[in-house]
C-alpha cells in the first residue's frame, strides 16, 4: 500500500492558497473601523478544554445562539454549515452521515462510520441526528479519524453534542414557536440552579413538538410527514471533596414520525421542482422510537500531576416501524419491524503532566451492545408473511494513549495509538408463515485493529499556527438480516488512512479568523449495500465490502467582525474522489469519481446583525447554504449503468428577534426562496427487482415561516 499521496496534497495546497486569498482579501478593508474582537471559541476536541485555534485538526463549533439564528434545530441541519459534513435522511429512523466522503451508513446493520456522541458518550445509531436538540450548549464536529481520542467507529470523524451545564444561580427559560407551512407547534422549558449550597447543582429541561407535515398522503389522506415528539432531560453537577466533580445526565424521549418515507416520483424525474412531494404509497408508514439515556462522568485529581476521569453510559432504544417495502401503489409488500437495542459503555482515563513540556493521556474503554431485530414482510397478493431475525451481541475492549510533547519553543509533537478487540456474535434466522427461530444460525466476527495518529504543529506567531496530521480510522463489520443469500451473512470492517495539512490564523487585530485544511484519504473495504440474487433468482438487498477509493480536498472557514453590529461568516468545501478498486462494479455508476450523496462543492455564508433599537435590542441572522450537484443511489433505466444526478441547491434561512429585558419575540423563515431539492432519491434499478422501473424519493421541506417567543429569568 502506498502511504504517500504523491502530488494530490500539492494540488490541494494550491487550491487552499487560492481560497485563502479570496477569503482574506476583504479583511484589510475592515481595518481600524472598530476595536471589537471575536470571542475565543473553546472546544473539547482533544478531551480537554482548549481554544479552537490551538487544536491541530479541522474542528467546527456551533453554539446554541448560532443554531437558533440560522434555524438549525437538529444535528442533521448542522450539515449545512460545517465544511465536509454531509447528512441526508429518508425518514426519522435513520440518516446517512459522512465527513469528507467517509463513513456513510445506509442501513441499520452497518455501524455508524461517523461517531456520534452526547457529552462525550457514544450513541450507536445514526437516527439520533434527526432528533431536536434539547438543552444543548454547543455542537462540535471533528473531521478525520478520531479513534485515539473518542469511543468507537470514528472512521470519518466525530460529532459531539455538548449539553448546557447547571448554573449556580436560579435561572430558567420558557419558549414557544409556531410555523405556518406545516402547522407546527413547539414548547420547551428549562430551569437550573443550586440544590445544595456549594455541593450540588441541577437542571431539568422538557420539550414538546408537533407538526402536521408539509406534504399530503394522496392514498390515505393527511400529512405523510406529520411528526410529534416529547423529551425530558436532567443534569446534575456534584462537587465531591475539594476538587472532584461528578456530572450525571439522564433523558427520555419519544419520537414519532413517518419512518423510511420514499414515494414514487412521477416520470422518474430527477428535477425536484417537478415533484409535489406528496406520498403515493399504498399506506402510511410509521416510526416510533423510545430512547433512554443515562450517563455519568467523574473528574478528580489523583496527584499534583495526574488527573482521573471515569465515565459510565447506558443507552436504550426501542424502535417500531411499519414500511411500504415496494414503495408503490398497488399494495404488494408491507414491512413491520422492531429493534430493541441496549448499549453500555465505560471508560477510565488518566492524564499525567510529567514535565512542563510533556503530557500523557492513557485510557481503557469497554462497550457492550445487544441488538434484537425482528422484521416481518407481508406479501399482500399472496396473503402470506415472511420473517427474518438478527440478534447481535457486540463487545469491544479498547486501550489507547496520546502523548503531547512541546519539544521546542513554538513546536508540539503529539502521537496516539489505539488497540481494539471487537467480538461480535450474530444469530440469524428466516421463516415463512409464522415466526420460527428453529433454523437460526450463529456467526462470529473477531477483529483486532490498531489505529495510530501522529500530529505536528508549529506556532509562527500568536496569530498563526500550522499543523500536519496522519491518522488511521476503523469501523467494525457486521451481520445482514436472516433472509440474505448464503455467503452474505457477514461483512468485514473497513478502514481509512488520512493525511491532513492545515493552518489556523487570527487576522485584523483579532476581528477575523481564517482556518484552512487540505486532506487526502484512502478508504479500503468500503461497506455499502448492494442487490444480489437469491436462490429463486430474486434480487435481495445485502451489505458488503465493495472496494476502495481515494479522496482529496480542501476546506475553509472564515469569520469577521465588520463592526460592533455586523459579523460575517463563510465556509467552503471541495472533495474529489477517485475509485481505486471496484470489484462489484458499484462505483462505475458514479463514473468512478464520486460517491452517493457527496457533492464536490458545498458552501455557506452567514450574516449576523445586532443593534440596540428603542427600548430593546434586535438580533437577526441570515444563512445561505449551497450544495453542489451530487449522485443519488440506484441507477437509471433503461441502461441501469448510471446513478441519478441531482441538481445543485441554494437554501436560505432568516430570523429576527427583538429582546426587551427578559422577553424575546421573533420571526423566522426557513428555505426563504422555497428551493426545490431532494432529501433522498433512489433510481429505478432498485424497484426493478419486483417488476417496476420506478424511481422513488423524499423531497425536502419547502418554505416555512413562523413566530417564536421566550421568557428567561
Amino acid at each position: 500500500m502506498n502511504y504517500y499521496p504523491s502530488n494530490k496534497l500539492f494540488r490541494a495546497g494550491v487550491a487552499a492558497g487560492c481560497l485563502c486569498a479570496s477569503f482574506a482579501a476583504p479583511v484589510s478593508h475592515a481595518q481600524n473601523t472598530t476595536q471589537v474582537v471575536l470571542e475565543e471559541v473553546i472546544v473539547t476536541a482533544r478531551k480537554t478544554e482548549e481554544s479552537l485555534k490551538d487544536v491541530p485538526s479541522a474542528v467546527s463549533a456551533i453554539n446554541a445562539d448560532s443554531m437558533k439564528g440560522m434555524g438549525l434545530n437538529t444535528v442533521a441541519d448542522i450539515g449545512n454549515v460545517v465544511p465536509g459534513l454531509r447528512i441526508n435522511s429518508d425518514g426519522d429512523s435513520r440518516a446517512f452521515v459522512q465527513i469528507r466522503g467517509i463513513g456513510i451508513t445506509l442501513q441499520t446493520p452497518i455501524q455508524p462510520g461517523v461517531g456520534f456522541f452526547m457529552d462525550g458518550i457514544y450513541v450507536p445509531y445514526t437516527s439520533a441526528v434527526n432528533n431536536n436538540l434539547l438543552d444543548t450548549a454547543q455542537v462540535e464536529v471533528i473531521r478525520g479519524p478520531q479513534g485515539t481520542l473518542f469511543g468507537k467507529n470514528t472512521l470519518g470523524g466525530a460529532i459531539n453534542v455538548i449539553s448546557k451545564e447547571p448554573t449556580e444561580e436560579l435561572s430558567g427559560e420558557v419558549s414557544t414557536r409556531w410555523a405556518e407551512a406545516d402547522d407546527s407547534v413547539g414548547l420547551s422549558a428549562r430551569v437550573s440552579g443550586t440544590i445544595i449550597d456549594d455541593k450540588l447543582l441541577g437542571s431539568v429541561a422538557v420539550a414538546r413538538d408537533e407538526s402536521d407535515g408539509f406534504f399530503k398522503h394522496l392514498t390515505v389522506g393527511g400529512g405523510w410527514d406529520a411528526r410529534e415528539s416529547s423529551a425530558i432531560k436532567s443534569a446534575f453537577k456534584w462537587f465531591v471533596g475539594d476538587d472532584g466533580v461528578l456530572r450525571f445526565n439522564a433523558s427520555y424521549g419519544e419520537y414519532e414520525g413517518p419512518g423510511v418515507a420514499y414515494t414514487p416520483v412521477p416520470n422518474n424525474d430527477t428535477d425536484a421542482s417537478n415533484f409535489d412531494g406528496d406520498s403515493r404509497n399504498s399506506f402510511q408508514t410509521e416510526s416510533l422510537a423510545k430512547i433512554t439515556r443515562i450517563n455519568g462522568t467523574y473528574n478528580a485529581p489523583m496527584t499534583e500531576r495526574t488527573d482521573l476521569a471515569l465515565t459510565l453510559g447506558y443507552d436504550k432504544r426501542d424502535l417500531t416501524e411499519s414500511q411500504d417495502r415496494d414503495f408503490v401503489n398497488p399494495d404488494i409488500l408491507r414491512g413491520n419491524g422492531n429493534i430493541d437495542e441496549d448499549f453500555l459503555q465505560s471508560e477510565i482515563r488518566f492524564e499525567t503532566q510529567f514535565t512542563d513540556d510533556f503530557r500523557l493521556m492513557y485510557a481503557a474503554f469497554y462497550s457492550e451492545q445487544s441488538n434484537a431485530d425482528t422484521a416481518r414482510t407481508d406479501v399482500i397478493p399472496a396473503a402470506m408473511s415472511t420473517f427474518a431475525t438478527r440478534d447481535v451481541d457486540d463487545k469491544t475492549y479498547s486501550v489507547y494513549a496520546n502523548a503531547f510533547w512541546s519539544f521546542a519553543e513554538s513546536w508540539e509533537l503529539s502521537g496516539g495509538l489505539r488497540y481494539d478487540k471487537i467480538e461480535q456474535e450474530g444469530t440469524l434466522s428466516s421463516s415463512a408463515g409464522t415466526l420460527d427461530r428453529s433454523n437460526a444460525i450463529t456467526y462470529k466476527l473477531d477483529e483486532s485493529p490498531v489505529s495510530p495518529m501522529v500530529s505536528l504543529k508549529k506556532y509562527w506567531s500568536d496569530d498563526l499556527m500550522t499543523y500536519a496530521t496522519v491518522a488511521k480510522g476503523v469501523r467494525a463489520g457486521g451481520f445482514n438480516g436472516g433472509a440474505v443469500p448464503s455467503g452474505f451473512e457477514t461483512f468485514d470492517g473497513d478502514e481509512v488512512k488520512s493525511f491532513e495539512l492545515g493552518f489556523k490564523s487570527t487576522l485584523a487585530e483579532g476581528r477575523a479568523t481564517l482556518n484552512m485544511a487540505v486532506f487526502f484519504v484512502e478508504h479500503e473495504d468500503i461497506i455499502l449495500n448492494d442487490l444480489v440474487p437469491d436462490e429463486n433468482n430474486q434480487l435481495v438487498v445485502v451489505n458488503r465490502n465493495q472496494g476502495s477509493l481515494e479522496n482529496w480536498g480542501v476546506e475553509g472557514e472564515f469569520n469577521i467582525l465588520l463592526s460592533s453590529s455586523w459579523q460575517l461568516g463563510a465556509g467552503l468545501s471541495y472533495i474529489s474522489t477517485d475509485i481505486t478498486d471496484d470489484p462489484t462494479g458499484t462505483f462505475a455508476a458514479f463514473n468512478n469519481e464520486a460517491l452517493l450523496f457527496q457533492p464536490e462543492w458545498t458552501a455557506n455564508l452567514t450574516a449576523a446583525y445586532s443593534k440596540d433599537i428603542g427600548v430593546g435590542r434586535l438580533e437577526s441572522m441570515l444563512g445561505v447554504f449551497y450544495t453542489g450537484k451530487q449522485y443519488a443511489s440506484g441507477t437509471e433505466a433503461p441502461s441501469f449503468t448510471r446513478a441519478p444526478e441531482l441538481d445543485a441547491s441554494v437554501v436560505g434561512n432568516l430570523s429576527a428577534d427583538y429582546i426587551i429585558g427578559n422577553v424575546s419575540v421573533g420571526i423566522f423563515a426557513n428555505n426563504i426562496t422555497d428551493e426545490d431539492y431532494w432529501s433522498s432519491y433512489i433510481g429505478e434499478s432498485v424497484l426493478s427487482a419486483i417488476g417496476f422501473e420506478q424511481a422513488i424519493g423524499v423531497k425536502a421541506a419547502p418554505r416555512n415561516i413562523g413566530l417564536r417567543a421566550s421568557y428567561s429569568f
